[in-house]
């Protein structure tokens, strides 16, 4: 298992005792506890939700941004949605914070409804999977 998948599927135990926060929400973590699936991501990863994760949303993209693990989750998550991420117009790189944001507060055409939490959940597992899967390496073969 990958340091990463090992990191989303503790996002998923978070998820599944705190709840899912309303994506539509200004900030990541909602006073009553409930967490949004990168909320869930960072205190997977640091044992920690810093007050930015509830006040300022701005900043908290900074601190998952900045953080490599929480990073490298989130690119997986956003790898294994069925979209692909827009462009961060100061970087003009893929904005995959955003990516994941739109997915849980848009309604999907096919069901009329936003993700849930299974929902939120099945997505972090199969980036787990993505990542254990695609980032194994095997070990060097010894000369004999």
């Amino acid at each position: 298992m990958s340091t990463t998948g090992t990191t989303l599927r503790t996002a998923c135990h978070l998820l599944n005792y705190y709840g899912l926060a309303d994506p539509n929400h200004p900030h990541y973590a909602m006073p009553d506890g409930r967490l949004t699936a990168l909320a869930a991501l960072y205190r997977a990863a640091t044992g920690t939700t810093p007050p930015p994760v509830h006040d300022d949303p701005d900043t908290a993209k900074q601190l998952m941004l900045a953080h490599p693990l929480v990073h490298d989750s989130i690119r997986w998550i956003s790898a294994v949605l069925p979209t692909q991420p827009g462009l961060d117009e100061d970087t003009n790189l893929p904005d995959h914070i955003d990516h994941i944001d739109h997915w849980a507060a848009d309604t999907d055409p096919y069901t009329g409804h936003q993700p849930n939490t299974s929902d939120v959940i099945g997505l972090l597992l199969r980036a787990a999977h993505a990542a254990d899967t695609l980032t194994h390496t095997t070990a060097p073969r010894h000369a004999a």
